[in-house]
């Protein structure tokens, strides 16, 4: 038998990283065991450098009308959304969300 753990991104925090090692161990009488990590972080960098290239904030303006700053900010990252999801499909929304509010200060400041 052989069992595969599969990972988004790299198991950063040291307790997970002990734990599973631990149980790697003690499986391993038993079965072939395998941890693979998926590339969230060169989904990430490639993802970053695309919206570097291509997403200026007159660009993202540009559909916006006046609007308050919180407003502006939802109308801002729905665009952004929007264009993001036209060249990288079948990103998780949770992923997507967390990206724009990391990369929004960049381009907004």
């Amino acid at each position: 038998m052989k069992i595969t753990i599969i990972t988004v991104g790299k198991i950063k925090e040291k307790f997970y990283r002990d734990a599973i090692d631990e149980y790697a161990k003690r499986l391993s009488k038993y079965c072939k065991f395998e941890i693979k990590a998926s590339e969230e972080d060169t989904l990430t960098q490639n993802l970053t450098s695309w919206v570097k290239e291509n997403l200026q904030k007159d660009q993202i303006d540009a559909d916006i009308e006046e609007a308050s700053e919180e407003l502006l900010y939802f109308l801002r990252t729905e665009k952004m959304k929007e264009m993001i999801t036209q060249k990288f499909l079948n990103l998780d929304a949770a992923f997507l969300d967390s990206f724009i509010d990391d990369i929004y200060p960049e381009i907004f400041g």
